[in-house]
């Protein structure tokens, strides 16, 4: 099915296409990850997942003329990480990107708290409003959990079991975005005490 052409500006340029809907571009490389594991292994499925991520930095480059930061550092991480997977036949490498992408990600947040920032606002202002005082708020919360996610992933895939790449597997996804919407969810009644005045 062919996307509908949105209008075209007054001055007659034509309008850039439409690009895919957001949850693709976050999600789609996780369920590529996940659909050829169940098929294949582990290689397999770290092959598909970088392939789908270059897929998806490319259509969200398309879509906006640029990267957004998040996807980026992904990318940074997931390629590198998913070639030594896959030439050294080692899943250590891939097991430990959820760890070094919720623990950089604690670093930089808590890095620009020490210089009095507050870095979320950066990659939600779009969707988001609060004061300073609430942007700086969630951005400590956000590096303390991102640094129980980190813990968590050592855990998983370092407790010996049977089924440990399985377990490890489901804790990625959907295990990751799950805590995480519930951890959005449980900052509702920060994002009202510092939703900045309204105009009326």
């Amino acid at each position: 099915m062919s996307t509908p052409a949105l209008p075209s500006p007054p001055d007659g340029t034509p309008s850039a296409p439409a690009g895919p809907p957001k949850w693709m571009i976050e999600y789609g490389p996780l369920l590529v990850f996940l659909a050829l594991y169940r098929l294949r292994d582990i290689y397999w499925a770290t092959g598909g997942f970088m392939t789908a991520l270059a897929l998806a930095m490319a259509l969200a480059y398309r879509a906006e003329g640029k990267l957004p930061p998040t996807l980026m550092f992904t990318g940074a991480l997931v390629l590198p990480l998913g070639v030594l997977t896959i030439v050294l036949r080692d899943p250590r490498f891939i097991y430990m990107k959820p760890t070094i992408v919720a623990g950089v990600s604690a670093l930089v947040l808590l890095g620009g708290l020490a210089r009095g920032k507050g870095l979320l606002r950066s990659l939600l202002g779009a969707q988001l409003q609060l004061t300073d005082e609430g942007w700086r708020a969630l951005s400590l919360r956000f590096a303390l959990f991102s640094l129980v996610l980190a813990g968590a992933n050592e855990f998983v895939w370092r407790t010996y079991t049977p089924d440990r790449e399985r377990t490890w597997v489901l804790f990625k996804f959907p295990g990751i975005p799950l805590l995480t919407a519930v951890f959005m969810a449980t900052q509702l009644s920060l994002f009202k005490r510092h939703a900045p005045p309204s105009d009326d």
